[in-house]
């Protein structure tokens, strides 16, 4: 079995240890992967597209971070992850664990100590 994850480079103080607890699960069950790095959540579904497209994986996991802020921005780019992720889902017929979104206030817990990157250990 080999997995595909897609990470956002943006917000890396929460993407890297959400990447570093699915690499650990991964590891914990020796399943093979590869990261595949983006600039932004927006970018998540174009790379899971052409990753399905390659054959090469039997899942992807994706890996995001948005910011709620004082605009609609927030929702506009959660729902075009999320209708991009469902998109290559059902058009390539492969899984994808999708990535966790963040509002304010999660951020501040995370701030705060709250554990994070347990995405996939469950």
């Amino acid at each position: 079995m080999k997995i595909g994850i897609v990470v956002s480079q943006w917000n890396t103080a929460i993407t890297d240890k959400l990447l570093h607890g699915a690499e650990t699960g991964l590891r914990e069950r020796d399943i093979s992967f590869e990261v595949f790095k983006v600039p932004g959540a927006f970018e998540i579904p174009l790379m899971a597209a052409h990753l399905a497209g390659t054959g090469d994986f039997d899942g992807l996991i994706a890996l995001g971070v948005v910011v709620a802020g004082e605009t609609n921005h927030y929702n506009m780019i959660c729902r075009a992850c999320t209708d991009g992720i469902l998109r290559v889902m059902l058009d390539h017929k492969l899984p994808i664990v999708v990535f966790n979104l963040f509002e304010q206030g999660n951020l501040k817990r995370v701030a705060l100590g709250e554990k994070i990157g347990t995405i996939v250990r469950g």
